[in-house]
């Protein structure tokens, strides 16, 4: 899994676009040509996946986190 992320800056009064995406290629067959034009010649940041040990980490963190009472 390749998390893609792309920002694109909007000419309607400082608006942005950003998009999260595990396969671009998924996200971009849904959306318009002109778009997908207008999103590959944006900036994009890739991301590698997350490790085992490090999903782990993660979920345990925010498990504790909402099971504690000043949260509920």
């Amino acid at each position: 899994m390749k998390v893609e992320y792309s920002a694109q800056p909007s000419p309607v009064g400082g608006v942005s676009i950003i998009c999260i995406a595990n396969k671009e290629e998924e996200l971009f067959s849904r959306v318009d040509d002109r778009l997908v034009s207008r999103l590959r010649s944006s900036e994009h940041v890739r991301m590698d996946k997350y490790h085992d040990e490090q999903l782990y980490a993660i979920l345990s963190a925010r498990a504790k986190w909402g099971l504690e009472q000043t949260f509920l």
